[in-house]
């Protein structure tokens, strides 16, 4: 039971599930982006050490409220001026499947290497857009929580010493503030 005070419904703690959806009200399964959320880990299959499914499970939640923030982030914006969401809704997912991918492949490479070459973009390079970013939503009306968080990391890379290297030295960042807690 833990923290709750209710047992954990069965299809959050299934042993096979990497990230569980629960069943649709009124009907069994996985919702409608059950494809998405239930994937499949044969036993024996699982790769490190106990309890790396859920560390998976924690990573992909963490993705993916991440990419859904920084959605709501661009929506709330767009609104600003009249824009409806499902006008960029085309657009946003052609440039998350053709541009966005391939920079996460990419940064897994770099990351799993350590080595994080600026030859595109490097932090000195972003930070500025960032700081027209926090501008313009807060000219506009809208939160500026997240871009401040993303500028307040790369000024943190900068100060490191990543100013010229690319986004993903970030990592670095992100693993040394476990260090502050």
């Amino acid at each position: 039971m833990g923290r709750f005070s209710h047992p954990a419904p069965s299809w959050a703690i299934h042993p096979r599930t990497l990230i569980g959806v629960p069943p649709r009200a009124g009907g069994s399964g996985p919702g409608k982006h059950g494809a998405l959320h239930t994937k499949q880990v044969r036993p024996g299959r699982r790769p490190g050490l106990p309890g790396t499914a859920t560390l998976y499970e924690m990573a992909m939640l963490t993705f993916a409220w991440a990419t859904v923030v920084g959605y709501l982030h661009s929506a709330a914006l767009l609104r600003t001026a009249d824009i409806p969401a499902m006008t960029t809704a085309p657009l946003l997912t052609h440039w998350m499947s053709t541009t966005i991918a391939p920079v996460i492949t990419d940064y897994a490479q770099q990351i799993d290497s350590r080595r994080y070459p600026g030859n595109e973009e490097w932090l000195e390079l972003d930070a500025p857009l960032m700081e027209h970013l926090i501008q313009t939503a807060a000219q506009r009306g809208v939160d500026t929580r997240l871009p401040q968080l993303i500028d307040s990391l790369t000024r943190a890379g900068i100060t490191a010493g990543f100013g010229l290297d690319s986004f993903a030295s970030l990592i670095e960042i992100v693993l040394t503030s476990r260090d502050e807690h």
